[in-house]
């Protein structure tokens, strides 16, 4: 009976649908067969959609939430004129589609989940450990694959970066959920800053950085007047170490050495020239429509020729015009909103807060809305869908 009971609850909704994209997360990383694939797929992508429908029409959504799925639905338009015109350069037709699915998509499960009890506090601690277990293996075989690729172009293996350092970065919201284990937490983050800092991607380690500073933060402003010193104890540590691994990592490697140099002599990458181009390219277009609504999913590679504009906002000028950018923007003063909401629960903050952190700093340098980490999702729906439940009366 007791078996029975626990298969049930283990074999829920919530449970299936992050062990779907497990699945599939790990046969697209170590086995490249197309029915595997859509094994995975096709049920994670149907529970997604349904869950998407279940979200708008279930429940009186409001503030960030209620901005996404109207975000959502905009984008949704995009994609599908894409998939009829196909006049991206570059680009397959589906592929916006695609990436909203798999991008933005899984926020309003997570979302129906919390509001349904099927993801709690409890149940994002279970899965967080295997979760960085999860993002640590595609760390791995991520670089792998890029040094691989190095090698084969002739390139130096030095001279890498790894761009998972941005997804398990991701996992650091989940982290406010493990506040009764201080130790797993601090375990856990040191780990996550490890692979972040030799990944060697500027963008992740800012974001790592910042989300480092409002985990202090959390843990000073919420910890009793007794438990204070320890918690500066362990943040001493914490940044005496660091200091440590990356003086060592620096003194060790040539290429670390050139990205910080890099940095500090203002250097983007050529991310510069993108902008400008982009910018120009839509300040200077005397097309009304096209300003206004924009040129159609995609086309910022039509503007630069195959490279992405690494900004949300250009991104959202050039292909949906200043429109989409307005809808994006009022999504984030919406979430902003929400921050000061929940206020009274001291968790629910610090998660979304997190979220906003690591979401809102890469608008401006990476890809943010069409590049989410599915554990960030888990822990924005998570957050959106606490929110009814935590206003003060």
């Amino acid at each position: 009976m007791n078996a029975a009971i626990t298969r049930k609850r283990f074999l829920d909704p919530c449970n299936i649908y992050i062990i779907l994209w497990v699945l599939g997360r790990l046969q697209g990383l170590f086995f490249q067969s197309s029915l595997l694939s859509m094994l995975f797929f096709i049920p994670y992508a149907l529970m997604t959609v349904y869950y998407i429908y279940r979200a708008v029409s279930s429940y009186n959504l409001k503030g960030a939430i209620k901005a996404l799925s109207v975000f959502f639905a905009v984008m949704v338009l995009y994609g599908i004129a894409l998939l009829i015109f196909n006049d991206a350069l570059g680009q397959d037709r589906k592929s916006f589609l695609m990436m909203l699915l798999d991008s933005l998509g899984p926020v309003f499960p997570f979302y129906v989940f919390s509001r349904q009890g099927l993801l709690t506090e409890e149940r994002i601690q279970g899965w967080f450990f295997v979760l960085l277990a999860m993002a640590t293996v595609d760390y791995i075989k991520t670089g792998q694959d890029t040094l691989q690729r190095a090698l084969e172009e002739g390139k130096s293996v030095e001279e890498i970066t790894n761009n998972s350092a941005y997804m398990i970065a991701g996992l650091i919201p989940m982290l406010f959920a493990l506040k009764k284990r201080p130790l797993l937490q601090y375990l856990s983050l040191t780990f996550i800053l490890y692979f972040v800092i030799t990944g060697m991607k500027r963008g992740a380690i800012l974001v790592a950085a910042c989300l480092l500073i409002w985990f202090a933060w959390v843990k000073l402003s919420n910890a009793k007047r007794g438990k204070r010193i320890f918690v500066i104890l362990c943040f001493a540590i914490l940044i005496w170490i660091g200091t440590r691994f990356v003086l060592d990592f620096y003194e060790q490697s040539d290429y670390f050495q050139y990205r910080v140099e890099q940095t500090m002599e203002g250097s983007s990458s050529s991310r510069d020239q993108v902008y400008t181009t982009l910018w120009n390219h839509w300040i200077n277009n005397g097309n009304p429509i096209q300003f206004l609504f924009g040129e159609g999913a995609y086309h910022t590679e039509n503007v630069t020729g195959y490279l992405t504009a690494h900004n949300d906002w250009l991104e959202l000028l050039i292909d949906c015009g200043l429109i989409g950018a307005l809808f994006y923007f009022v999504y984030w003063i919406c979430f902003v909103v929400d921050c000061r909401r929940s206020r009274y629960d001291t968790t629910l903050l610090a998660i979304l807060t997190a979220c906003f952190i690591f979401n809102f700093l890469r608008t401006f340098f990476s890809m943010s809305f069409s590049d989410m980490p599915f554990y960030t999702c888990i822990a924005m729906g998570y957050g959106f869908g606490q929110l009814p439940h935590t206003q003060k009366t």
